[in-house]
């Protein structure tokens, strides 16, 4: 979380992030906005290059614009 402020007056908050491999970027965020009195409802990536799983284990619903498939990788 050394990279953002976070601004958080309670209440539904969408973690968003551009890539993820593992989750544990949007998922750190997660925790940090849980501390903060968010209820996070989710976490968004533009690109998931294969943080589905990790995310969805949290019990987050999971949304990506592109998969690794979309993108001929």
């Amino acid at each position: 979380m050394d990279r953002c402020a976070l601004f958080v007056d309670a209440g539904y908050v969408l973690a968003v992030e551009d890539t993820s491999t593992t989750g544990a970027s949007p998922l750190t965020a997660v925790d940090a906005l849980r501390q903060a009195g968010a209820e996070v409802v989710g976490v968004a990536v533009l690109v998931d290059r294969g943080a589905r799983e990790n995310v969805t284990k949290r019990g987050l619903e999971f949304r990506a614009a592109y998969d690794l498939s979309d993108l001929g990788v």
